[in-house]
């Protein structure tokens, strides 16, 4: 099954059906980065602040509005890319965004 964006375009997830290997993430500014899933340590959410991603190397923080979707995703392995997106101006209420993608490394530097 080809990934299906869980929102309307621009989309702020796609996720399919079967487990994937690797989280590709669309950065503010054009970057991209992808993260395998067996490094995945720890997902946290709270809608208030986001989702929180611990891998082995790096620490995701994930900022924006209706979150749920994507956190559920990511704990199921289903979530393929993740695309920060700054334009509202076709998104409605209800729709799902990622307004910010953070990556630190966990020592900090």
């Amino acid at each position: 099954t080809s990934p299906t964006p869980l929102t309307a375009a621009p989309a702020a997830c796609e996720a399919g059906e079967r487990y994937v290997p690797m989280l590709s993430l669309e950065l503010q500014g054009g970057n991209h980065a992808a993260l395998p899933y067996s490094m995945l340590l720890a997902v946290k959410y709270d809608p208030s602040t986001g989702i929180e991603l611990e891998f082995s190397a790096v620490n995701v923080s994930i900022k924006g509005r209706r979150l749920h979707d994507l956190y559920t995703a990511i704990v199921q392995h289903r979530a393929s890319k993740i695309r920060c997106t700054q334009d509202d101006r076709f998104a409605a209420a209800s729709d799902s965004r990622v307004t910010a993608i953070e990556l630190d490394s966990p020592d900090g530097t």
